[in-house]
C-alpha cells in the first residue's frame, strides 16, 4: 500500500469515529432561504441567478459621504425614536413577504428502493469491497459560473505529482447516496432535502440518490461503513434534525453542522470523500419562517456545502460565510468553489 502523505486540513466532518480524524465547528449560518435558480448547466449571474448569456461584472455601489452631521446630531433621539417604532411593523410585514424558491429541481435528484439497495451483510472487514457503482468517468458536469469568483475556500487540499494543489473531493464518477432522518423534523422535510439537494447537483455536477428514510439518529461518532445497516458500501449521507442534549457540536450560537469523511485511495494517490452529516439544531423550529419559507432551509444548504467541501469565507457576500445576513442562494464565489468540487478523481480503489 502506498505511503499516506502529510496532508493539512481544515475540519467540519461530523462522521468521524472518535481518534479519526480532527475536527472544529462550524458558525452560526443564515436563518432563512429564498431558493436556487439554474438549468443543468445554466450561466450565472453575479448574484446567484440564472442567465441566457455570461454576464459582464456589475460596476460596484459608489461611496457616498456622510451629510451635515450637525442636522443629524439634532433630530437623532426623533430619529431613533421612529425607526425603534417601525421595528415591529416591519418584522410583522416581512413574514408575509414573497419568497420565490424558483425552479423545482428535486427532478434531478434519483431514488432508489429497498429492494434495489445492497442488503444488509455481517462482516469483519473495515471497509467495503471498492467500486461500488464506480463507473469510468463523471456523471455530469457543473453549471457554467458566468462571472469568476475566487471568494471560496476548501476544507482540505492536498498536492498531486500531475495536478497540482487540488482540493479533496467526492468521487464524481459514482452517485452520492443519502437518507434523511425526520425525527423531531417539521412536516415538509423531506422535499426540502432533496430540493436542495437537486440545487446542489446542479451547481457541482454531482449525482445524489435518495435512498429514503432511515432510523438512525445523526452521531458525531457515525462510522462510515455500516454493512448490517445499509449493506456492502460506504453508508449513505445522513441529514436530520437534533438538539444539543443528543447531539453536543450544536450548543451555544451554533445551528448546523456538516461535514464528510475523506479515506485514501491508493490509486489516485488522492483523498475521496466516501460518507458525511448534516445535522441541524432543533432551536430553527422556532424562527419564523419568510414567506412560507421554513427558516431552516438556508441553514440546511449552507451545511450541505460544508458536505461538498466548502469551507467558510469571510467574505460577507457569500452564502459560506458563516454569519451571513440576509443571502439566500449560493452566490458567485460559492458556485465557483462547488464547480471545483465536482470535477474531483474517480475513486476506482473506494
Amino acid at each position: 500500500m502506498a505511503q499516506q502523505p502529510p496532508r493539512a486540513y481544515r475540519w467540519l466532518s461530523v462522521s468521524i469515529p472518535p481518534g479519526d480524524l480532527p475536527r472544529s465547528p462550524t458558525g452560526r449560518v443564515p436563518q432563512w432561504v429564498l431558493g436556487e435558480a439554474a438549468g443543468r448547466n445554466p450561466v450565472w449571474t453575479p448574484d446567484g441567478l440564472p442567465s441566457a448569456a455570461p454576464l459582464g461584472i456589475a460596476e460596484p455601489a459608489r461611496y457616498a459621504p456622510p451629510g451635515h452631521t450637525h442636522a443629524r446630531r439634532k433630530y437623532l433621539s426623533l430619529i431613533v425614536v421612529a425607526v425603534l417604532s417601525l421595528v415591529p411593523v416591519v418584522q410583522w410585514l416581512a413574514q408575509f413577504r414573497s419568497v420565490d424558491l424558483g425552479p423545482d429541481y428535486s427532478a434531478v435528484v434519483l431514488s432508489r428502493s429497498a429492494s434495489e439497495l445492497p442488503p444488509a451483510v455481517e462482516t469483519n472487514r473495515q471497509r467495503p469491497a471498492a467500486g461500488f457503482e464506480e463507473t469510468g468517468a463523471p456523471l455530469g458536469m457543473p453549471s457554467v459560473v458566468a462571472t469568476p469568483s475566487t471568494a471560496y475556500r476548501f476544507l482540505s487540499t492536498e498536492l498531486t505529482a500531475t495536478e497540482g494543489t487540488v482540493p479533496d473531493t467526492w468521487s464524481p464518477c459514482r452517485p452520492i447516496h443519502f437518507v434523511v432522518y425526520t425525527g423531531g423534523a417539521p412536516q415538509g422535510f423531506v422535499d426540502q432535502v432533496v430540493a436542495s439537494m437537486g440545487a446542489l447537483s446542479v451547481a457541482t455536477g454531482l449525482v445524489f440518490v435518495n435512498d429514503g428514510l432511515t432510523d438512525e439518529r445523526p452521531s458525531p461518532t457515525r462510522n462510515s461503513y455500516q454493512p448490517a445497516r445499509y449493506g456492502d458500501r460506504w453508508a449513505p449521507v445522513i441529514i436530520g434534525f437534533a438538539d444539543e442534549a443528543t447531539y453536543p457540536g450544536l450548543a451555544g450560537t451554533v445551528v448546523g453542522r456538516g461535514g464528510a469523511q475523506p479515506v485514501w485511495e491508493s490509486r489516485t494517490g488522492t483523498y475521496r470523500y466516501v460518507s458525511g452529516t448534516v445535522v441541524l439544531d432543533t432551536t430553527l423550529l422556532r424562527e419564523r419562517d419568510q414567506g412560507g419559507v421554513p427558516a431552516y432551509v438556508q441553514v440546511l444548504r449552507h451545511e450541505l456545502g460544508h458536505l461538498i467541501g466548502l469551507d467558510h469565507i469571510d467574505d460577507e457576500t457569500q452564502l459560506m460565510n458563516p454569519t451571513t445576513g440576509t443571502l439566500a442562494t449560493y452566490q458567485a464565489g460559492d458556485l465557483a468553489g462547488l464547480a471545483q468540487l465536482g470535477q474531483g478523481f474517480c475513486a476506482p480503489g473506494l
